[in-house]
């Protein structure tokens, strides 16, 4: 009987709530499918009536409710231009305008009828006919224009293009109809590229939003904001001529033989081996090649273990991981090694992830935030390598900090090349990608740091 009783009350319950969703679901369809604003007022009416606190009610009002103005403002504007058009003597505009606010659920509906009444639309026959539509035409001609140039400033494009359009049948109004339509093409152009440029900016693809920013009319009001977020584009007469980078035929084998270090060390030892005889003052190869054969002739993996601990108190978290996996390599029973191969992987991971984040900051056009996110990473032991990322990203965004301030703080442009200069001192094998980097910063890049012979 209990059983009976419960069962019974959570369907009583459920058919409540079920009654409550019905209440706020019908009225809810009728407005979103409303094509009238008369309508979809009465949909949000009956809304409005339900008890406050019924689910739905409140969401489904404010939806309701917007819904209801849009529809207004649609019909208000259809009205407005059809009465012009009616006035203008374009009578089949007017009749599908009239025709369209006569349909059930509209707030002109019946007043849309009676103007389809007594509208005549028949084809003209004489010049009479032809005449007076001109005389009326021009007649309104003026308040065309002045209702063109009212929407205009209002960003109601539509509506402006179809009186100014108006307007320039007129020869007293149409030479400023001209200017106005052609103000409303330019003006619609550099929203539509801002918005594409906005939208590049969300994805920190700066170097494609630079490219929309640049076809932006410089007056246009967003353009200085663009070009802010963007970093540093440079507008049409400010673009630099970036120098041109001579390829190196060496980078590709010597990133590849870096890359072979750990895995493959008796292949890495041949490709240097061959760079150096290329060119014996190559980066780093000879301290490579003095490091990697000492690796291969010592069997000792004690040796090799204090080694990993004196990169790993260093910072140098890529060279542990070598000397470590080559320690494995001769005692693979060794389960000490393993943990701390695992002790070194996360380390890595750890940096990676904090590194990253700083220069996607920086990607993001957060110079300041960069700057300290990287000073802060620099302040740990790390490999000469990454040090040298760091502090690249670091003078990257100093540069792009000088650019934007108009290039007027030399502090900046000093902290720039002391970052520069530091990366390329510091770590001879770090070979930056400057296609990442914007032109003027790139070209800064090349400025500050030529007289070290760098690339």
């Amino acid at each position: 009987m209990k059983i009976q009783m419960v069962l019974a009350t959570a369907w009583l319950s459920l058919a409540t709530i079920y009654a409550q969703e019905i209440r706020v679901t019908v009225p809810r369809n009728q407005c979103e499918t409303a094509a009238g604003s008369r309508r979809a007022t009465d949909a949000l009416q009956t809304l409005r009536g339900l008890p406050a606190g019924m689910p739905g009610r409140d969401d489904a009002i404010s939806a309701c409710d917007a819904k209801v103005q849009g529809l207004k403002k649609q019909e208000d504007d259809k009205w407005a231009r059809a009465a012009q058009f009616r006035n203008g003597g374009q009578c089949a505009a007017a009749q599908q305008l009239f025709e369209e606010l006569a349909r059930p659920g509209t707030a002109y509906q019946k007043e849309a009828g009676d103007q389809l009444h007594s509208l005549n639309c028949a084809a003209p026959n004489n010049a009479a006919v032809n005449s007076s539509a001109t005389l009326n035409t021009c007649a309104d001609a003026p308040l065309n224009l002045r209702n063109a140039q009212g929407a205009f400033r209002v960003a109601n494009f539509n509506q402006a293009k179809q009186l100014a359009a108006a307007a320039q049948s007129c020869p007293a109004t149409s030479e400023e109809a001209k200017k106005l339509l052609d103000d409303i093409q330019r003006t619609e152009k550099n929203r539509s590229l801002s918005e594409q440029a906005r939208l590049r900016l969300l994805r920190k693809d700066s170097e494609s939003a630079c490219k929309l920013i640049l076809q932006i009319d410089p007056n246009f009001p967003d353009f200085k904001d663009l070009k802010r977020q963007a970093g540093d584009c440079p507008s049409p007469e400010e673009r630099v001529q970036v120098p041109v980078v001579a390829p190196d035929p060496l980078l590709p084998d010597y990133n590849r033989a870096v890359g072979l270090v750990r895995t493959k060390p008796a292949e890495a030892e041949r490709a240097l081996q061959k760079i150096y005889a290329a060119d014996r003052n190559y980066k780093d190869v000879a301290e490579l090649l003095r490091t990697l054969r000492s690796d291969l002739e010592t069997k000792d993996f004690n040796e090799l273990e204090r080694q990993a601990r004196n990169f790993l108190e260093a910072g140098d978290l890529q060279a542990a991981l070598g000397k470590i996996d080559r320690a494995i390599a001769l005692k693979p029973t060794e389960f000490r090694l393993r943990d701390f191969r695992q002790l070194l992987t996360d380390r890595l991971d750890k940096e990676n992830r904090v590194l990253s984040s700083a220069i996607d900051a920086y990607y993001a056009g957060k110079y300041s935030e960069a700057k300290n996110a990287l000073a802060a990473f620099a302040n740990d032991p790390h490999s000469p390598r990454i040090l040298a990322l760091a502090r690249f990203y670091a003078g990257a965004s100093a540069a792009s900090e000088y650019y934007l301030g108009g290039q007027s703080d030399a502090g900046k442009r000093d902290e720039a090349r002391n970052a520069f200069s530091y990366a390329l001192k510091n770590a001879p094998q770090f070979s930056p990608d400057l296609t990442k980097l914007s032109p003027k910063v790139r070209s800064l890049y090349l400025e500050l740091t030529s007289n070290q012979g760098k690339k």
